[in-house]
């Protein structure tokens, strides 16, 4: 990432989208996506991008789970452990306010 950041030209953002922060610390049998990213390693990288964006979408967003996802049956079981398509909204729209601040 450090050498991906360095060779961008251009503004850079990062984006950190999950159902909890990078500080918090989940047990190694519940780990989840991005899977051993720590809030350190995201602070490490901070200055190398014009901006870092973090979005843990609420437990309300959270609950809505697949709906709205289309998927088939044989995809179900994955994907009910991703982040629904509200959750992406919400994702969204905190990277189309920060873009249009660095326009």
């Amino acid at each position: 990432m450090r050498l991906l950041l360095n060779k961008i030209k251009g503004k850079t953002v990062l984006l950190w989208f999950a159902d909890h922060k990078p500080d918090d610390v989940l047990p190694t049998e519940v780990q989840k996506d991005p899977w051993f990213i720590t809030r350190e390693m995201v602070e490490e990288m901070r200055p190398l991008a014009t901006d870092v964006i973090e979005v843990v979408p609420s437990p309300s967003t959270c609950a809505l789970g697949t709906e709205g996802m289309v998927f088939g049956q044989m995809e179900a079981p994955v994907a009910k452990h991703l982040l629904g398509p509200s959750a992406h909204q919400q994702a969204a729209a905190a990277v189309i306010e920060c873009v249009r601040g660095l326009l």
